[in-house]
């Protein structure tokens, strides 16, 4: 039996059935936006609710990890408001309006929170603008966008969750599926079995031709 494992070029793969981002580069979970607007805690992934900066890491993320009787938004409690190091990861300077790759789905282009708090003045802390991609600081009373993140374990990825993608190793690794056959005509199938030279040969070439 052969398990094949890829890490995606640009990192961030689509994950938990299209409900979030995983970028395998830094080991984080993005929380994917829908469609929406609301009051700070009312609408919990509306991409237009805002929260202020207490809202943010206060009741909204209380409440995002006390989804699903506890067990948390997509069965996972840690989420967190990420830092402004962490967001400016995932600003994408080649786009604009908003500065981010699509993955990501609905984005606002106004400035998200991070839990980054100012150094100087404790009413101010750091956000991010995802319409040019600018970092500055602001008061926290503001009313801002907020994109949940979280970081680590394994998360079912890629398209129709065909993979499992493991944030702690950066690895990506295939699901195996019910059946046998031939190493290159059964290409997934958890019987298959080849030798190590089908295995490193031909088996992987038919494996990153497909859909291409």
């Amino acid at each position: 039996m052969v398990y094949a494992q890829t890490v995606e070029p640009s990192s961030f793969v689509t994950c938990a059935g299209g409900q979030a981002v995983c970028d395998l580069k830094t080991g984080l979970m993005w929380e994917k936006k829908a469609a929406g607007g609301g009051a700070c805690t009312t609408n919990l992934h509306a991409v237009d609710a805002a929260c202020s900066f207490d809202q943010a890491n206060g009741e909204l993320i209380a409440a995002i990890n006390a989804e699903n009787t506890g067990a948390g938004h997509l069965g996972f409690n840690d989420w967190r408001v990420p830092t402004v190091v962490e967001m400016t990861g995932i600003v994408d300077y080649t786009r604009s309006n908003p500065t981010i790759d699509q993955v990501f789905g609905p984005t606002s282009v106004i400035n998200y929170w991070s839990s980054t708090p100012h150094s100087v003045g404790q009413f101010n802390a750091w956000r991010v603008h995802f319409g040019g991609g600018s970092v500055m600081f602001g008061g926290r009373a503001e009313e801002l966008s907020v994109r949940a993140v979280r970081h680590g374990g394994k998360v079912p990825c890629g398209g129709a969750g065909q993979a499992v993608c493991d944030l702690d190793s950066g690895l990506m690794w295939e699901i195996k599926e019910e059946g046998s056959g031939e190493c290159v005509t059964s290409l997934h199938a958890v019987d298959a079995e080849c030798t190590f030279e089908q295995a490193t040969g031909s088996w992987i070439q038919a494996i990153n031709a497909e859909s291409a």
